[in-house]
């Protein structure tokens, strides 16, 4: 190995740094699968979470939003107040307005894409007023 300087002791710190090196590459190779593993087996366990949601959002979509739904992953209600909306995974589109509108039911991070979806269309279609109140307005 080729030293840029010729003093011992940066060959003893060049040393040292080697020593650490080859001790803490194996251990972090090692976390690193076991992350992978971990994420592997949740990513795993969420699957059949995310067929019955599918399977339920079906269920609940007319024709026309079922075709738009399995065409764009997206579907467009008409609120129970009359206002009309684009609905997609992270988030909902106000048609008339432009605006994007944020509301989620509870412990929404660890449902399906498609329960928050199905979620969001029953909130609007029965009650848009009341779901209008909680939501955030983001004008883009």
């Amino acid at each position: 190995m080729r030293r840029s300087c010729s003093s011992a002791s940066s060959w003893a710190a060049d040393d040292a740094g080697d020593a650490i090196l080859s001790l803490l590459l194996p251990l972090l190779l090692w976390a690193s699968f076991f992350a992978l593993w971990c994420i592997r087996d949740w990513i795993a366990s969420r699957a059949p979470a995310a067929q019955k949601a599918e399977a339920l959002i079906r269920e609940w979509l007319s024709p026309a939003q079922l075709r738009e739904y399995e065409k764009k992953k997206k579907f467009e209600v008409t609120g129970s107040a009359g206002g009309h909306y684009l609905i997609a995974p992270g988030y909902i589109h106000d048609l008339a307005t432009g605006e994007h509108i944020c509301f989620v039911p509870e412990n929404w991070s660890v449902l399906p894409a498609a329960d928050v979806m199905l979620a969001r269309k029953i909130a609007l279609e029965n009650d848009e007023v009341g779901a209008l109140k909680v939501a955030y307005r983001l004008p883009y």
